[in-house]
């Protein structure tokens, strides 16, 4: 005769009646911040998107701009309370076409909160 087979205990999830329980969503994930490629982003911004370089200069102080590995330009995202929520990518290179890279940093989220300049 052969011994019954086991089974793996219940989890909650397997339950009757209980709702599998969902992992949780990862933060956002920023490039880390890649200072050999910060004039090349400073330069683009500046010619080609008119930016300030005063305004420019104030927000990479703050931690709200950056330039990462790839020359992108990252812009960092907040919620009301000032919690980063993720970034926004945008690419400083040319690109084949008339459209340019723009992204969201992985696990970043619009309905979370967006790029902003306090008062």
């Amino acid at each position: 005769m052969r011994p019954a087979p086991t089974s793996p205990p219940l989890s909650n999830s397997s339950k009757r009646g209980s709702v599998p329980s969902r992992p949780r969503p990862a933060g956002p994930h920023l490039p880390p911040p890649v200072a050999r490629c910060w004039p090349t982003v400073r330069t683009f911004l500046h010619t080609a998107r008119g930016l300030d370089l005063r305004l420019l200069a104030h927000c990479r102080r703050q931690g709200l701009l950056y330039a990462d590995s790839r020359r992108n330009a990252v812009f960092v995202c907040r919620d009301a309370h000032g919690t980063v929520t993720g970034a926004e990518l945008v690419s400083t290179q040319p690109a084949p076409g008339p459209r340019s890279f723009k992204a969201l940093a992985p696990g970043s989220r619009k309905a979370r909160g967006g790029f902003w300049l306090p008062l």
